[in-house]
């Protein structure tokens, strides 16, 4: 499954680079994010339930980390919240439990050990209340994205959580599948500054829409794309199933 995901897109001159390297010399995770070659299209598993999934090491630089995103879309149904005054604060969500308490612990031993509390910028309450911009600051190992991450541009959004990453630039590179490759909705971590109970994601188009806090572009079940960091030392290896598929070295 993970071949037809990952190997797309691959800039002939980054792969060359790599293989030229000496065998002896490890490759780190660091060197395959998307803002220190230019292929866009290497990859890394990471063991996920004993199985290998893909993730984007989208940047090398998440406060001083690498940023790797679930390249595919969580099968589970999570809903972001219950509905409430507010329903759309991200801290404390029915979808920020589960990522940190449920799947962080699908996540390989290994993987754990390696992953970075990260601070991440939320909107406040406040700024649901008032329609401002406010932001603070939350420790967590897994997380959503948020708007200006994948390069939104909304009226009445908060877009000040985090800083825009290179990677989506343009609708395509949104564009996220199921494990049935069938592609999907997903959730942002940003709320819309309406009532309370609406959020921002992205439609199975790639296209940033608001919706209630558990629709996202009128689609219902929008799905999970977990993102979480490590240091950008890590050591990885070429995989055996492709050129431009890493994993963790052993």
């Amino acid at each position: 499954m993970f071949l037809l995901l990952c190997g797309c897109g691959e800039d002939s001159r980054g792969s060359e680079e790599l293989s030229d390297r000496s065998i002896d010399q490890p490759l780190t995770v660091g060197e395959i994010a998307v803002d220190n070659c230019n292929s866009q299209g290497y990859r890394i598993c990471i063991e996920e339930n004993g199985d290998l999934v893909p993730f984007i090491v989208l940047t090398s630089n998440y406060n001083g980390y690498c940023l790797l995103l679930r390249e595919g879309l969580l099968d589970d149904i999570v809903f972001y919240n219950v509905p409430g005054e507010y329903g759309s604060y991200y801290c404390g969500s029915n979808v920020d439990s589960f990522l940190n308490e449920d799947y962080y612990f699908r996540l390989s031993e290994k993987m754990q050990r390696l992953i970075v509390t990260t601070e991440v910028e939320i909107t406040t309450k406040n700024a649901i209340d008032t329609h401002a911009d406010d932001v603070e600051t939350i420790m967590r190992n897994i997380f959503l994205l948020s708007a200006n991450e994948v390069n939104a541009s909304l009226s009445r959004v908060a877009l000040k959580e985090g800083e825009p990453l290179s990677y989506f630039e343009n609708n395509e590179r949104r564009i996220a599948a199921f494990r049935n490759l069938e592609t999907g909705p997903w959730m942002l971590r940003t709320p819309a500054l309406r009532d309370g109970n609406t959020i921002v994601g992205v439609a199975d188009n790639g296209m940033v829409g608001i919706g209630g806090i558990n629709t996202i572009a009128g689609y219902s079940d929008s799905a999970v794309r977990p993102a979480f960091c490590i240091p950008i030392e890590t050591p990885i290896m070429q995989s055996d199933h492709a050129e431009n598929i890493f994993v963790l070295k052993n």
